[in-house]
């Protein structure tokens, strides 16, 4: 989505993973100018920067205080993050 004159921005897909150091590149023959005369951009590969500001993600753990030694623990985590956090037990 164009924000302004000069400036695309890219929103990714669910599962979809971006990182500084990778390379984001243009498919060939969808990027043409508005007014329509210069020729569609080249494929062209570019490395992706990380921001200038990190957002630190929040990540909240809630679960009962107490539980029988024969009962199931449930806990539920939450986070900032538009994406959903991954755990390993």
């Amino acid at each position: 989505m164009w924000a302004s004159a000069s400036t695309l921005n890219v929103f990714l897909g669910v599962g979809a993973t971006l990182v500084p150091g990778d390379a984001l590149a243009l498919s060939p023959a969808k990027l043409r100018s508005a007014n329509h005369i210069s020729p569609y951009a080249l494929s062209v590969a570019t490395p992706v920067a990380a921001p200038p500001f990190l957002k630190e993600p929040r990540l909240a753990v809630s679960g009962p205080t107490t539980i029988d030694q024969c009962a199931r623990l449930a806990l539920k985590a939450t986070s900032d993050s538009p994406r959903p956090p991954d755990f390993a037990w």
